[in-house]
């Protein structure tokens, strides 16, 4: 696949340069990465200096940054085979219909940001959107994919290891955000819509405002950030 932006091609050099397959960059950027062409000439690998119209062609996108790579995939790991190692302090977000790439960049981000290692999601390859990770700026390097078949197992398996299901509603009869105590182990369930189908009486529903004139609430990410920073700080 290919990734482009300089956030998320740095990251990944720094953290696994054996998937590096090829690389353009134009002049000015050129400038900044010696160390990966140093890298890229070490191990036989070829690089490009081109104009930005070319590496919008060769990236898809005119939000290359300067820089675009093809890479190999990381594989994902599985829920089943993460969970089978005890984690005696863990926080994990669970992506239920999650589609934009910007929002889902914006999750990993905000992961990477606070120090969550692990996203629950059943369809790996929305992680592995250019877009995504440009957006992610470096994040998606530092959060592991954990993958499921289904939403519903993954989350019934975490409530058997013991984790605390939080899902984000606008009903107002749901707790206030700012009341609920955080467990040292946690899973924040994230959707584009409603996450009420999922959750069952274990669970916690929780409202973020009571104030807000808004239906819909938050963007999914902006939700994310609330999240994840009082988990952080608890």
């Amino acid at each position: 696949m290919k990734i482009y932006g300089e956030g998320a091609c740095l990251s990944l050099f720094s953290q696994r340069p054996e998937s590096i397959v090829r690389v353009w960059a134009t002049v000015e950027m050129a400038h900044k990465i010696g160390e990966i062409f140093s890298y890229l000439a070490t191990h036989k690998k070829v690089y490009h200096v081109v104009d930005a119209q070319e590496l919008a062609l060769v990236s898809g996108s005119e939000h290359h940054g300067g820089i675009c790579m093809l890479i190999k995939k990381a594989r994902p790991f599985t829920l089943t085979g993460y969970l089978t190692v005890p984690h005696q302090r863990d926080c994990l977000v669970l992506l239920d219909g999650v589609h934009n790439a910007h929002n889902i960049g914006g999750i990993l981000r905000t992961c990477a940001f606070y120090g969550v290692k692990g996203v629950v999601i059943d369809d790996p390859e929305l992680l592995n959107s250019p877009a995504t990770m440009r957006v992610a700026e470096g994040g998606a390097e530092y959060v592991r994919v954990l993958q499921t078949d289904d939403v519903r197992h993954a989350l019934n398996q975490l409530r058997e290891a013991g984790y605390q299901i939080i899902h984000t509603s606008i009903d107002k009869q749901a707790e206030s955000f700012a009341k609920v105590r955080l467990k040292n182990k946690t899973v924040f369930v994230l959707s584009e819509g409603s996450t009420e189908a999922l959750s069952e009486k274990s669970d916690e529903q929780v409202r973020l405002a009571f104030a807000s004139p808004l239906k819909n609430g938050l963007n999914v990410s902006v939700n994310a950030g609330i999240l994840l920073a009082k988990w952080y700080f608890r």
